[in-house]
């Protein structure tokens, strides 16, 4: 379903729908979200992500975001500002997008790639309908799709994750896959942290108005999480982020460089 308010602001409406989310707090385990949510999986959430996903491939609008069309792209500058770093330190832009659905985030930031004079890759990791779909129509000489970080066959400079880890079952199972694949760096935006020592679990009650779904969330204990990754990667940039959208944890991006040896 397309809605689009011409009248407001877009940034002040995009806030303003995405902070109307609820969350249901407490969760005891996965099991348990299990059996009070559903998932991403579904066909009505891939519907209405693959619809928009062509409008902006055939430029039939501008920008979409979780399914959401905007009619001017919403830039995440401190995103685009880590990739442009990323290029010009490996002079190089070598990307593996986990989470990055049928090419949001590449199509977001395609004006300044492609003025960068670099060679450029560009991999979604993602369930397998997104890539069969994906391979077959969006596909290019740059983006591609793939179904497992250990499928990649090529030097991978940053493995970024735009508000999608926090909605895996078991995150760190995926930091694992990471640091196995040691990127030069570790790209993570639009994710919950706390000040707890421990990872909490919520559903995530989306308003009807983008699709009906309700998601099991982490939102993720920062000392916990950073120090999973601390053995092989050190923190170079961190700021705070509110595209996220639990507006009651401390939304947060991180760019980590791995270690020197």
């Amino acid at each position: 379903m397309l809605f689009l308010k011409s009248i407001t602001p877009l940034i002040f409406w995009f806030k303003k729908l995405f902070h109307r989310k609820k969350f249901i707090r407490n969760v005891k385990n996965w099991d348990e979200a299990l059996d009070i949510s559903t998932s991403y999986n579904t066909a009505d959430v891939f519907n209405k992500t693959l619809n928009s996903a062509r409008l902006v491939r055939d430029g039939k609008a501008v920008y979409e975001r979780d399914s959401v069309i905007f009619n001017k792209i919403q830039y995440d500058y401190k995103l685009l500002s880590s990739l442009l770093f990323i290029a010009n330190t490996q002079n190089r832009l070598h990307v593996v997008d986990f989470g990055g659905a049928l090419g949001t985030s590449y199509r977001q930031n395609l004006k300044y790639l492609d003025s960068l004079g670099v060679s450029k890759k560009w991999t979604i990791i993602e369930q397998s309908e997104y890539v069969r779909i994906g391979t077959n129509e969006f596909q290019t000489d740059v983006l591609s799709f793939s179904g497992s970080i250990s499928n990649i066959d090529f030097e991978i400079d940053v493995i970024m994750m735009c508000g999608s880890i926090c909605y895996l079952e078991k995150p760190y199972d995926i930091l694992d896959q990471i640091k196995k694949a040691k990127p030069k760096f570790i790209l993570i935006v639009r994710t919950p942290f706390s000040n707890s020592m421990n990872d909490e679990l919520s559903i995530q009650i989306v308003p009807n108005n983008i699709y009906e779904a309700t998601f099991p969330i982490w939102t993720f204990s920062e000392t916990k999480f950073i120090t999973y990754l601390s053995d092989m990667y050190e923190v170079f940039e961190t700021w705070d982020d509110d595209l996220q959208a639990d507006t009651d944890a401390h939304c947060k991006g991180f760019l980590l460089q791995i270690k020197i040896s």
